[in-house]
């Protein structure tokens, strides 16, 4: 895998009461039984064992390496899974969800260190934890329950959205999700410019059939303060959100975290852009 080798033993057995204390509530022990798309293993498990053949200095920067390699196999590993048996109920484990796993290292001696591990827990819970705060409702959002607001189609909770499934590792759908919500909030402004100017319903939904370019290059600079198109963030916002996104719903392109997280800065700064320069 990206040209680095490992082997991987798998092992099937059932779950025990035994196993109550490591796994926590609903574990049943069924010897002989499966329970199907059981993604939290209370019936019975896949135990996998990953052999990596290659030299990691022991520090904490290079251990995160190290499981970071482990969360990759494995997910590589339910990825093929997924493909050859068609089973649409397995997915990715993201990092936050990692289970905490046993690793052992060889020494140079040939003597075996074991040691358990989750990436979350680097630093101690000093590191990740924080006191509890109580905020009081805002005025916003006690005007949308009020007035029963429907929030699904909005461009920020659509942005929401996308950073939800980019925390979830579910890459494809974030740069989808992220375009969406930009392409929603171009739509916004200019049906909010038009509307202002006394356009009817119809003549404004004629205005929305520009398409994208067309709403970005003829539309928006009528909206804004200035033209978006050939801005730095409107540079960014195409190549590293508009094309990738294309890339993937055209061509069922792959993403990577890399890859999402700059799409979701690029919408980011192409919304910032937008409502800065509204008027």
């Amino acid at each position: 895998m990206e040209g680095r080798v490992f082997e991987v033993h798998f092992k099937r057995r059932g779950r025990k009461r035994s196993d109550e204390d490591n796994a926590g509530s609903g574990i049943v022990e069924a010897s002989g039984y499966e329970l199907p798309h059981d993604r939290r293993g209370r019936v019975s498990l896949t135990t996998v064992e990953i052999r990596f053949p290659m030299y990691v200095q022991h520090d904490l920067r290079n251990l995160e390496e190290l499981e970071n390699w482990v969360r990759l196999v494995i997910n590589r590993l339910l990825e093929v899974y997924r493909y050859v048996t068609e089973d649409f109920h397995v997915n990715i484990i993201p990092k936050q969800e990692l289970p905490r796993y046993k690793v052992g290292t060889i020494r140079e001696d040939g003597t075996i260190e074991h040691s358990e591990s989750n990436i979350l827990n680097f630093g101690g819970p000093g590191a990740w934890l924080r006191s509890p705060q109580t905020v009081a409702i805002s005025d916003k959002a006690e005007q949308l329950l009020r007035e029963g607001t429907e929030l699904s189609t909005l461009p920020e909770v659509l942005y929401v959205n996308a950073k939800r499934e980019e925390f979830f590792e579910n890459y494809r759908i974030a740069v989808v999700e992220t375009e969406t919500a930009f392409e929603a909030l171009v739509d916004k402004v200019v049906a909010r410019h038009y509307r202002r100017q006394g356009l009817s319903k119809a003549q404004v939904d004629n205005k929305l059939k520009a398409g994208l370019q067309g709403l970005i290059n003829d539309h928006l600079p009528r909206c804004c303060r200035a033209p978006f198109a050939n801005t730095s963030e409107h540079t960014t916002w195409d190549s590293n959100l508009y094309q990738l996104r294309n890339d993937v719903v055209h061509n069922g392109a792959p993403v990577n975290a890399n890859q999402a997280r700059k799409a979701l800065d690029a919408a980011e700064q192409a919304i910032q852009w937008i409502k800065t320069n509204y008027v």
